[in-house]
């Protein structure tokens, strides 16, 4: 079936509202899945043995890729186990989207308010954990790292860990370092917050600067068609062992 210019105007304003929300911040309610914890390294923390570094997970926001992070020592979930979450674009935590509206800027239950610098940290290290696939040990470490950011109090946090918390933290403060480059990162915060038996914050990847600039190149398209053909006078945690 051919589609004329209009049609694709319409079929444009259509797909823009499934990513508009996306791509600017304000969130999209998804389903976060965790699937299975097999062959993530096992650390000892905070008195407890726990898995750590990338869990098998995934969530239904489309193009997301699979494999999620924890960056929630105080609660728990468990395989297989699925909950609600509000998805948001990392590059936009501070602007669009609102430090209050996830997890560890909230004061959801008294944990800790990070801020936005402590957040930048954690990007750092998730990316740094996405990127060491094959070296489990340096993903636990980082586990741990974020952790212990999140939950400043967290005991038996080693010095490996230690040591890439003031590596992140040393970034996050540089000039070099700035939210808006963290296209390909996104962060399940559940919803609601301060729910009973609350699950935990994750983060995950996507393409890229996919979303954002689907979200542009189709506002084009729907500019273009609106101009060309409108017609003439119209108004226009972890799971524990």
């Amino acid at each position: 079936m051919k589609i004329g210019t209009g049609g694709l105007a319409a079929i444009a304003g259509l797909i823009l509202s499934s990513f508009g929300l996306f791509a600017f911040g304000q969130g999209t309610p998804v389903t976060v899945s965790l699937t299975n914890v097999n062959g993530d390294p096992i650390v000892n923390v905070g008195g407890e043995s726990v898995y750590a570094g990338v869990y098998g997970g995934t969530s239904n926001l489309p193009g997301a890729n699979t494999g999620i992070i924890c960056d929630d020592f105080n609660d728990e979930v468990s395989v297989p186990q699925s909950w609600s979450a509000i998805a948001y674009n990392v590059s936009t935590i501070g602007t669009s989207t609102p430090i209050t509206d996830v997890l560890f800027g909230s004061g959801t239950k008294g944990y800790t308010n990070v801020g936005i610098a402590g957040y930048a940290e954690i990007a750092y290290l998730v990316n740094m954990s996405f990127a060491s696939s094959g070296n489990p040990t340096l993903q636990g470490n980082i586990s741990e790292a974020i952790w212990a950011i999140t939950d400043p109090g967290l005991s038996g946090v080693d010095s490996a860990a230690q040591t890439l918390d003031s590596q992140a933290a040393a970034y996050a403060s540089s000039t070099s370092d700035n939210m808006s480059q963290y296209t390909n990162l996104v962060i399940y915060t559940p919803t609601p917050l301060g729910q009973q038996n609350q699950p935990q914050e994750m983060w995950s990847t996507v393409p890229e600067g996919g979303a954002a600039w689907l979200y542009l190149l189709l506002v084009g398209i729907a500019c273009f068609g609106a101009m060309r053909f409108s017609p003439r006078g119209q108004s226009g945690k972890h799971e524990a062992i």
